[in-house]
This record gives structure tokens, C-alpha cells and sequence, in this order.
């Protein structure tokens, strides 16, 4: 697991290598998501293992102030931080981990953990998250799954899975990530939600691209495989 970069030094630059693909190919988040997340709130916001922004970018794209990007790799914020850019909102990116993220306590509203918080120290980083939140400001911790009942999807499993042993599409799912509301504390687990998102892959080619995005395939496969 990539914990710290005190802990796994290195490992925490994997997705920074290819970050411009990681952004080209990894699918959004529905605005419907966002909409239960931020309905009814405003002022600071922060995305904890923001990689290249997507989520700290639409915070701030929706009206929160100041919104930071956290993420221990920096090739990751350095993409980040073009996006932002690029689509003129302001993000503070900050170079840190999920356990120690460096946000003052008491003061972030929404606070997002997009497709990460099986890479963190859970204790710790719901720890941090209690100490920045504000009083009653929200954690959303969220996955994107691919849907194990399309044929076409399980055939794309059994090919990451024969590649890499230790990998099983079960344990991809969400479902095996998730805290129950004894292992969510200091913090009240208060709601679990699911949205419907359709993600259009247009060629195989594309698959391979975003296949090449999952660390599970990248670290698995030598130059002649990719």
C-alpha cells in the first residue's frame, strides 16, 4: 500500500511517471456525485490524494474557497496545477499525504478522497481528516467500479488477472474497501451512496491506454507486455 513518503519513500512518484495518461484515460466523476456532496455548502474545501486535480479543480469550478490539492507525488501536482491553469480556478497544491496533510484544524468543509483511500493508512488519514474538518463539514470517500456484470468487462478482468496473480477483480470493488461505522471513527459514517456512470471507451486501443493507468497492471508488466 502507499502509505507515506516517509514509509515507502519512492513508490509515492508510481502515478506521477504517467500522469498525463492517468488524466487522459481515468474516468470523471458524475455531476450528480458532486451535487450530493456539495449541496447546501461553501467556503474551504480540500482533495485529499488529489493526483492531477480533477476533484480539487471542480471544487473550486463550484464556488469553494480556498480549495487544496494534497498529494505526495509531485509529478502528479505539477499536472495538477497546468489543469488548473489551464481552466483558470484557483487550487493551493500541496506536496503531503493523507495522514499528515498539513491543513489547519477545524477549518475545510468538503473534504473529497477520490480513488485513493485504499493507498492511505486509514486510521490515520480519517484521523487527519477529523482534525481539518470543520464542525460539521463532510468526508466523501469515493470509487469508481467498473460493472462486473458486462461480458466484455469480465473478459478485460481475466486478462489484468492472469497478468498480475495477486490481483482479483473482487478486490477492486468498493465494496471490499469500505469501513463499518466502528472503523470510520473519530468521524460518524452517515451515508453511503451509489450513481450510476456510464464511461464511453471508445476502441481497444483505449482500453489498453486506461488498462496502463491501473498500478495493479503498470507494475506488472515489462516493455515488451505494455
Amino acid at each position: 500500500q502507499w502509505l507515506t513518503k516517509g514509509e515507502l519513500g519512492d513508490k509515492v512518484r508510481i502515478f506521477g511517471e504517467y500522469a498525463e495518461q492517468y488524466d487522459a484515460h481515468r474516468p470523471d466523476y458524475p455531476p450528480e456525485m458532486w451535487d450530493a456532496i456539495t449541496a447546501g455548502r461553501s467556503g474551504a474545501a480540500a482533495d485529499i490524494g488529489c493526483g492531477t486535480g480533477r476533484g480539487a479543480i471542480t471544487l473550486a469550478a463550484r464556488g469553494f474557497s480556498p480549495v487544496f490539492g494534497v498529494d505526495p507525488d509531485p509529478g502528479m501536482l505539477r499536472a495538477g496545477q497546468a489543469a488548473a491553469d489551464e481552466q483558470k480556478v484557483a487550487v493551493n497544491f500541496v506536496e503531503a499525504g493523507a495522514e499528515s496533510p498539513g491543513l489547519e484544524p477545524g477549518s475545510i468543509e468538503v473534504m473529497t478522497m477520490l480513488q485513493c483511500f485504499h493507498w492511505f493508512n486509514a486510521q490515520k488519514a480519517l484521523q487527519s481528516a477529523a482534525d481539518a474538518l470543520a464542525p460539521n463539514g463532510v468526508l466523501a470517500v469515493v470509487w469508481n467500479d467498473r460493472d462486473l456484470g458486462v461480458h466484455w468487462v469480465q473478459q478485460w478482468e481475466g486478462l489484468m488477472e492472469q497478468y498480475n496473480p495477486a490481483y482479483r477483480r473482487e478486490m477492486r470493488q468498493c465494496d471490499s474497501k469500505f469501513l463499518s461505522p466502528d472503523d470510520c471513527k473519530p468521524l460518524e459514517l452517515v451515508s453511503r451512496l451509489d450513481f450510476a456512470h456510464e464511461v464511453h471507451i471508445p476502441t481497444p486501443e483505449a482500453i489498453v491506454d486506461v488498462s496502463l493507468t491501473y498500478s495493479y497492471v503498470q507494475n506488472v508488466l515489462d516493455e515488451s507486455q505494455r
